[in-house]
C-alpha cells in the first residue's frame, strides 16, 4: 500500500517524519558491558499499541555519554524497530515514569519538534500501523520484520498546523478513555468471574435447594463440601481415538488456551495443519480434546461445533458419562488451578517428552456435586461469561469506530476547528 494512496486526499502537504522531528534507533549491547550507572531501559517487550507498560522494567549499565544519547523524555515517542511483520512500528508515548530511563536496540525514537504534538503524532503512527503503512516499508527475514531507521525518517505523512493537530488528537483522546474505559470493566468482570469460579466449583459458596450437609471433606487440593463426590476424571470419561483414515471432508479443529476448540481455518485465516489428514483424530459433538504435550498451558476445549470434527494426533480425546455435565467439567478444567495441576503432572509424568498421556491425565480427581447442582453452577458461569462478552463487543465497535474517525481527521477528510 503506497503512502500516496493512503492520503491521496489529505488537504495538508506530506511532510517527511524526520522533518517534524528526531528520530534515532537504540543500539545492540554487548551482554558483558559492565561500564557505568544501573538505569532502567525500556525495549520491545515494553512497548504496547498506545501505551508503555513499566510492570518488567529493566536495568543495564550506561555511562554518562551513553545516558546523555539514549535517554527518554517525556513525550517521545517509541516503535518497535523490529517485531513481526503486523506489529513493527507499533508505537507508545514515553510520559516520563519510571524516571531517568533509556531505551535499547529493536526500538526507535521519535522526538517530536517544536511543530509537531506529540499526541497527534502518536494517532498518526497508530493508524500507520492498522493501514499497514509500516508493514509495507518494513525489510523482512523469515522470522522477523525491520522498520527501518531510514525508511521511517523518510515517510511522508500529513502533518497540519500545531493547533489542528492539537484539535484532532483532543477528540481521538476522548475515544481512547472509552476504550480505557470499557477494558477496565472487562477486567473488572473478569476478576470477579475468576472469584466466583473458584467460590462455586469448589463449593464455598452454594445454592440453598441443594445443600445435604455442612460438613466439609478435606482433599489434597481443597476442601469440598460433604455431600459432593471427589472422583478421578477416569472414573467419568473415557479416551476416544478414532482415527479419519481416507476421510478427508470434516472440518479441522485447533485448540486455544482461552477459547477451546475453533475452526483452524477461520482462526487463523489460513492452514496451518497438515495436507495429509488421515492420521487426525475424529471429535464427536459432546467429546474433550487436550494437547497431549501442551495441557500444561490450558490447552484443553469441548466440541460443540460440529457433529464430527477432526484434530491433530497430538491430542488426547476423552467422553464423560453420563454423571458429568459437560459444561460444569469444561469450566473446572479451563480454571488456572487445574493448569497447575496439569502443569504439576505433566512435570511429574514417566514420559520425558513433557506429556500428560491419557493414563495419567484419568488420575486426576476432580470435585463433583449432583448433575442438577453442576448444571445450576454452569448456568451461573455461563451468564457471567455472556456478560463479559458483551463488552467485548462493545469495546470491539468502540476501537472499530475509533479507527473510521481516524482515517476522516487524520488525513483531512473531516477539518476541526483549531
Amino acid at each position: 500500500m503506497g503512502i500516496a494512496m493512503v492520503f491521496k486526499s489529505t488537504p495538508w502537504p506530506l511532510k517527511m517524519v524526520s522533518s517534524q522531528g528526531q528520530v534515532q534507533a537504540g543500539r545492540q549491547r554487548s551482554p558483558h558491558f559492565v561500564e557505568g550507572k544501573m538505569r532502567c531501559y525500556l525495549r520491545v517487550a515494553n512497548v504496547f499499541d498506545g501505551f508503555i507498560d513499566t510492570s518488567d522494567i529493566k536495568q543495564m549499565p550506561f555511562s554518562d555519554k551513553e545516558y546523555e544519547i539514549y535517554k527518554l523524555a517525556q513525550g517521545d515517542i517509541l516503535l518497535n524497530e523490529g517485531q513481526s511483520l503486523e506489529l513493527v512500528g507499533r508505537p507508545a508515548i514515553y510520559a516520563g515514569k519510571p524516571a531517568s530511563c533509556c531505551f535499547q536496540n529493536t526500538l526507535v525514537r521519535f522526538r517530536p519538534g517544536p511543530e509537531c504534538d506529540p499526541k497527534y503524532a502518536l494517532q498518526l503512527f497508530q493508524l500507520c500501523l492498522q493501514i499497514g503503512v509500516f508493514a509495507s516499508i518494513a525489510s523482512q527475514t523469515t522470522s522477523i520484520a525491520h522498520l527501518g531507521v531510514k525508511r521511517f525518517s523518510r515517510l511522508k505523512l500529513p502533518f497540519p498546523p500545531k493547533k489542528e493537530q492539537q484539535a484532532i488528537a483532543t477528540i481521538l483522546s476522548t475515544w481512547d478513555r472509552a476504550i480505557e474505559k470499557a477494558e477496565a470493566i472487562i477486567e473488572a468482570k473478569e476478576r470477579r468471574k475468576a472469584g466466583l469460579m473458584q467460590r462455586l466449583l469448589t463449593g464455598k459458596v452454594r445454592f440453598g435447594e441443594f445443600v445435604k450437609s455442612q460438613a466439609r471433606q478435606k482433599t489434597k487440593s481443597y476442601d469440598l463440601p460433604e455431600d459432593w463426590g471427589y472422583p478421578t476424571i477416569g472414573d467419568i470419561a473415557v479416551a476416544v481415538s478414532q482415527k479419519n483414515g481416507t476421510k478427508t471432508s470434516l472440518p479441522v479443529l485447533s485448540c486455544t488456551k482461552h477459547s477451546g476448540l475453533v475452526d483452524s481455518l477461520a482462526y487463523f485465516g489460513k492452514q496451518v495443519f497438515s495436507k495429509d489428514l488421515s492420521t487426525y483424530k475424529v471429535v464427536p459433538r459432546g467429546a474433550f480434546a487436550y494437547a497431549t504435550n501442551h495441557i500444561e498451558e490450558g490447552s484443553i476445549g469441548y466440541q460443540d461445533l460440529h457433529d464430527k470434527a477432526l484434530i491433530s494426533p497430538m491430542y488426547t480425546v476423552f467422553k464423560t458419562s453420563g454423571v458429568v455435565h459437560d459444561g460444569f467439567l469444561f469450566k473446572l478444567l479451563k480454571t488456572e488451578w487445574y493448569r497447575h495441576i496439569f502443569q504439576t503432572r505433566t512435570s511429574a509424568s514417566v514420559d520425558r517428552r513433557g506429556s500428560l498421556r491419557w493414563k495419567e491425565f484419568a488420575k486426576i480427581h476432580i470435585p463433583l456435586p449432583s448433575m442438577e447442582e453442576q448444571g445450576k453452577i454452569a448456568e451461573i458461569l455461563d451468564k457471567a461469561e455472556q456478560e463479559i462478552e458483551e463488552h467485548r463487543n462493545q469495546l470491539v465497535a468502540l476501537k472499530e469506530q475509533k479507527k473510521g474517525l481516524m482515517q476522516q481527521l487524520l488525513t483531512g477528510k473531516v477539518r476541526v476547528k483549531s
